[in-house]
């Protein structure tokens, strides 16, 4: 898939976000080779980390001196407008991954081993993805984007698939606005708010809307035609993708991994079909099904990050140590 260029010098309008709102007037923004301008605040490109994706909002994470000259990191949500969300997202990610690239082959040099260096391009956002020390696997995660890719082409495309926010669970991701309005003749009520979740998650919201909006007098006609403007049958893989999901959460990985059947049959051991496997793991206790599927996980994707930080906050060495035996074969 062929990535579009993106612009030396991107200029955006944006607001910046606290507390999940946006606040203030809309302000004037900048972004080129070196730097990030927000309002009167400039960023150098050098010290930003991670740019994570909220809906239509970016969370720009940094480091910068503090007072006493020590580096110290912070954080600013800022909502971007219009076309420009997308390219200051890719320009910022394209940023960190050429110094990340950069300070890995700097490593190899220093140590006497160039050879040792290996990256690879994600076919999806362009970022260069940093290998070094990682084994050849089936598939490989591109950590800016979300998207799997193999030799083939990319698999899961992160612009739809990743790891869910809410429930924390591998699915199929899409924007959903909640909303509630109620009418009771000398009283009304309106509601909306923004998500990006899975489609499990969805669904359990869709329901509680449902329920609530039973409260007033013509309220569960508005929701009843937009869920009909909505509705779209979902393929088979999908079906599967929240069976599994559901059965995950309640900590029953066997069944899950049952569930996901049709999407094993498209994507052999994906490593966040996995993932979601582990975490059902974690919720029951069950240590031997954890290495087992962290075995299998990074056998088929040694780059798959989001396992590991799962594996690390849960405190599970014996899966880390199964993972890095699956890493050395």
């Amino acid at each position: 898939m062929p990535t579009l260029p993106v612009p030396d010098l991107i200029e955006f309008k944006f607001q910046f976000i606290r507390d999940g709102k946006a606040v203030g007037w809309k302000k004037r923004g900048l972004l080129d080779e070196s730097r990030l301008v927000l309002d009167k605040q400039e960023i150098p490109l050098t010290g930003v980390t991670r740019v994570i994706r909220v809906r239509r909002r970016l969370l720009i994470q940094y480091v910068e001196p503090d007072s006493d000259g020590q580096p110290t990191s912070w954080s600013v949500a800022v909502g971007v407008y219009g076309r420009w969300f997308a390219m200051v997202k890719r320009k910022l990610d394209l940023s960190i991954a050429t110094r990340l690239l950069e300070e890995a082959r700097d490593q190899c040099r220093d140590r006497g081993q160039p050879n040792e260096f290996r990256s690879q391009a994600c076919p999806h956002c362009g970022c260069g993805i940093d290998l070094t020390g990682l084994p050849r696997t089936t598939y490989i995660y591109c950590p800016f984007c979300e998207t799997v890719f193999n030799d083939s082409g990319i698999c899961t495309c992160g612009d739809d698939y990743g790891v869910c926010g809410t429930c924390g669970l591998f699915g199929r991701i899409v924007d959903f606005t909640e909303w509630y309005f109620f009418f009771l003749l000398v009283f009304w009520y309106f509601q909306t708010r923004e998500h990006r979740l899975c489609t499990s998650c969805r669904s359990s919201l869709r329901w509680g809307m449902f329920w609530a909006s039973l409260g007033g007098l013509v309220s569960i006609f508005p929701y009843l035609f937009t869920r009909l403007l909505t509705a779209r049958p979902p393929s088979r893989v999908q079906r599967a993708l929240r069976r599994g999901g559901r059965l995950a959460r309640k900590g029953k990985p066997d069944a899950a991994g049952n569930a996901y059947g049709p999407a094993y049959d498209r994507w052999p051991d994906h490593p966040g079909l996995l993932f979601n496997e582990i975490t059902a793991c974690f919720k029951v206790g069950d240590q031997r099904g954890t290495e087992d599927r962290s075995e299998r996980l990074f056998r088929a994707c040694s780059s798959y990050y989001p396992a590991e930080e799962l594996l690390r906050r849960n405190s599970a060495p014996a899966a880390l140590a199964a993972a890095a035996q699956a890493d050395a074969v």
